[in-house]
């Protein structure tokens, strides 16, 4: 006992909060009134239910990166919120000085699967087919860039800046463009994102979350650093408000931007066909990303072939201005833009706000990195993205310098630049491009949330795995509604692309600096770099990051407070959740440190389970007939509900079950594994089961918790669960009612006295959002099921 005690506490050496609850687990499993019974043929350590780290602080919500999390899905039944937590799979005869990470021998596949031991690189059908869904999915928007760069580069410097300019000058100032165009996309996407931020990954996901995550990780504890704790969950929670602000700006700036073509001249039809339209391709996500992808990347495949050719044609049609624009490619021409050509010094940094253009969706390659992973990502970048948009450029810029009347053209230079005859066909295929450029985000968005709501800074809701062999790809009904509705509203608000275009950026680059300074804290406390080593990577980042930042603050007036209010209000909701369970956990501390120092057998104060055998064996309640099995988020806790029920009713069930559900980071679950019961006591009639399932598992009614239960290859489990599987039709009547009642509890959040107005409004808002969660009834399938839910009224 004292072996496994010094492997658990051991194990979440890193989380104080935890450290103690799991200490009582401890105690309380050390103790002789409580030596739960192992199933026939368990092994001795490897069917061990595993510990569930218990609700705590914003350092807390990581654990070592080789342990599974739970999926999205997990919820806390007891209606405190699906606080994240990890298993620990801990065999007895360890001995205490071994890793805390070693894992039993005879550890099952599927339990392997979840940690990656036995994770095979997919085939090369496969990786090719993940390339083609990551060029449909992840670069519709950075890859639609080169439809308006050049015309916002010179919405900024003045349209009649360059025709009323010299030869020389022209020159000069399409170099410069060009060579900021190309070594802004060097820098951020390929250096940045493609290869630092992307080596970086939380389970595999990317996002402000997962950099997040993985810092937290490295902290440790919230006491020893509570300010830069923080600070990075909230930097994490900044980046993850802009990425959603942005997400709810680009498919009406696309689809606005695509239909802009057609030959329609009222704003109010455009308008309402972008309606349409958005409502099309919000409809077709609940198919998953890989079946988007499918469809998608043959038509952006065919996109950024079709923009390469026409890159090639122009270079080749104007050669000789090509090869003076291709001189961009050498850095001094950056450096002659900004420090001694015509446009130096305040143009330059006016034209950034334009440039940034080239780079909108480049957060979404590290968002949509879950779907698809880094090496199909970074590898249709490299191979196909990249190449054609330099190409583009170089020959639009060509096409410039030979025309500058084309920036006047009503046509734009994308088009205007484009044989005639092909002028239509390029249109129709540009219009399906800008729709499926905001797939990006949408995907984008997806992940971010689902993180969220994994680590707890969202309610709980039901996210769905799309693919059963790639956790990352996740749909959430909710989010797509309400980004639906946001779009609509926005769509009808301002009718046309230009009305919207100040919204363009300024998410994003306040998206580049919170990534870039999440980056450094990596390396520092993650990588553990130097600060001298970490500076020299970041601090260039951040000047460029800086720089396209405060080009588009003067955007801020038009219209670029839109993704600000979205975002402040998603921040919001972020921040109050997390505080809301910050609150919840230092209650649930107090509480077992109460129970502690008490010697009180009362049952409605009985948080653990020694305390509950012997408030059992004190109480004198009479015992019914009846199978009550209570919900709880950690197998150490007993719920309120059971003592809070039997005070009211003056009885007790005959049988107790204190039920455990955890999601494992595998797709299936065996049957054979999915349930474990455990004696606490047969004279009382007192068990622990826990219950295991899969992150592409389905709950409902057909295959919720109570289907599961009576399938158990749990002999004893059964015979308790299966005369009693579902509740009397109207047609059966006179049968006898069931006795087996599913037992939960949900919490009633009320304002201390003391709390002045602004702490209200923060409960009353925890408090709302609390109530409009995914209801645990429904999430755990027992609406066919007696079920019961005891409220518990909790100040805040």
């Amino acid at each position: 006992q004292v072996g496994r005690a010094s492997l658990l506490l051991k194990e979440c050496r890193r989380c104080q909060l935890g450290s103690r609850l799991l200490a009582l687990a401890v105690q309380a499993d050390a103790s002789r009134s409580y030596r739960p019974s192992l199933p026939a043929g368990a092994r001795r350590g490897g069917n061990i239910p595993p510990m569930s780290e218990p609700p705590s602080l914003r350092t807390s919500l990581v654990a070592d990166a080789e342990l599974p999390s739970v999926p999205s899905e997990s919820s806390l039944p007891d209606g405190s919120r699906a606080m994240r937590r990890s298993s620990w799979k801990v065999a007895v005869d360890v001995p205490p000085e071994a890793p805390p990470a070693t894992r039993p021998p005879e550890q099952k596949k599927w339990q392997a699967a979840a940690t990656g031991q036995h994770g095979a690189a997919p085939s090369w059908r496969q990786f090719l087919s993940l390339c083609l869904g990551a060029t449909g999915v992840v670069f519709g928007d950075i890859g639609t860039s080169p439809l308006y760069t050049f015309g916002g580069i010179y919405l900024e410097l003045g349209i009649d800046a360059l025709a009323a300019a010299d030869q020389q000058t022209r020159e000069d100032e399409l170099t410069g463009i060009f060579s900021s165009i190309f070594w802004v996309i060097a820098v951020v996407v390929c250096f940045k994102y493609g290869v630092i931020v992307m080596q970086i990954d939380h389970n595999g996901e990317g996002g402000s979350l997962a950099l997040m995550q993985v810092v937290l990780r490295a902290v440790g504890t919230r006491a020893a650093e509570p300010r830069l704790v923080g600070f990075t969950a909230a930097l994490g929670m900044i980046g993850t408000s802009l990425l959603i602000g942005d997400g709810a700006i680009t498919p009406v700036m696309s689809v606005l931007g695509a239909i802009e073509g057609l030959p329609i001249e009222s704003d109010a039809v455009l308008a309402w066909l972008c309606v349409a339209i958005l409502v099309v391709l919000f409809g077709v996500q609940s198919f998953g990303s890989k079946a988007i992808g499918l469809v998608y990347g043959p038509i952006m495949s065919l996109w950024f072939l079709v923009i390469c050719a026409l890159g090639v044609y122009n270079t080749c049609r104007y050669s000789a201005e090509a090869a003076i624009v291709a001189r961009g490619f050498n850095p001094y021409w950056l450096w002659h833009y900004w420090f001694s050509g015509t446009c130096r010094g305040y143009e330059a940094w006016k034209s950034l706000a334009g440039i940034v253009l080239t780079v909108t969706g480049a957060e979404a390659l590290y968002a949509d990195m879950g779907h698809f992973g880094r090496r199909p990502i970074m590898t249709a970048w490299f191979a196909l993205v990249f190449p054609s948009l330099v190409l583009q450029y170089i020959g639009q810029a060509a096409a410039l310098l030979r025309r500058p009347e084309l920036l006047a053209d009503s046509a734009g230079t994308f088009y205007g630049s484009a044989p005639a005859s092909l002028r239509f066909p390029l249109l129709a295929l540009a219009i399906l491009a800008a729709v499926i450029a905001s797939q990006a985000l949408l995907s984008g968005v997806f992940s971010v949330l689902s993180q969220a709501v994994q680590a707890g800074f969202m309610p709980r809701t039901k996210v769905v795995h799309t693919d059963d062999k790639n956790k990352g790809q996740v749909f959430i009904q909710l989010a797509n509604l309400l980004l639906l509705a946001l779009c609509i509203v926005l769509a009808l608000a301002f009718k046309t692309s230009s009305a919207l275009a100040g919204a363009y950026g300024i998410a994003v680059t306040t998206t580049f600096v919170a990534t870039t300074v999440l980056l450094y804290l990596v390396l520092r406390r993650a990588w553990k770099w130097c600060a001298g080593s970490a500076l020299l990577v970041c601090l260039p980042l951040l000047v460029v990051d800086g720089l396209l930042w405060s080009s588009n603050l003067l955007k801020i007036a038009n219209s670029g407070w839109v993704p600000i209010v979205i975002a402040l209000a998603v921040f919001g909701v972020l921040s109050t959740y997390n505080w809301g369970r910050e609150e919840e956990a230092a209650l649930l501390l107090a509480e077992c440190d109460a129970e502690e120092g008490a010697a009180s057998s009362d049952i409605t104060s009985s948080l653990r389970i020694p305390a509950l055998e012997a408030a059992v064996r004190a109480c004198g309640y009479p015992r019914t007939r009846a199978v009550g099995i209570y919900l709880t988020p950690y197998d150490w806790r007993v719920p309120r509900s059971l003592g809070t029920l039997a005070d009211a009713c003056g009885s007790l069930p005959g049988t107790i079950v204190l039920l455990n559900v955890r999601f494992e980071d595998v797709p299936f679950v065996p049957a054979e594994e999915r349930v474990d019961l455990a004696v606490i006591s047969d004279e009382l009639g007192l068990y622990q089961a826990s219950v295991r399932f899969g992150y592409a598992e389905p709950l409902n009614a057909a295959q919720g918790l109570h289907a599961t239960l009576v399938a158990a290859k749990q002999p004893k489990l059964s015979a308790l669960l299966a005369a009693h599987a579902r509740l009397p039709t109207r047609a059966s009547a006179q049968v006898a009612a069931p006795s087996v009642h599913y037992i939960l509890n949900r919490l009633h959040h009320i304002v201390r006295p003391e709390h002045g107005p602004l702490c209200r409004l923060r409960v009353s808002l925890y408090k709302w959002l609390k109530q409009n969660e995914c209801p645990a009834v429904a999430f755990f399938g027992l609406e066919d099921n007696r079920t019961l839910e005891v409220c518990s009224v909790r100040s805040l």
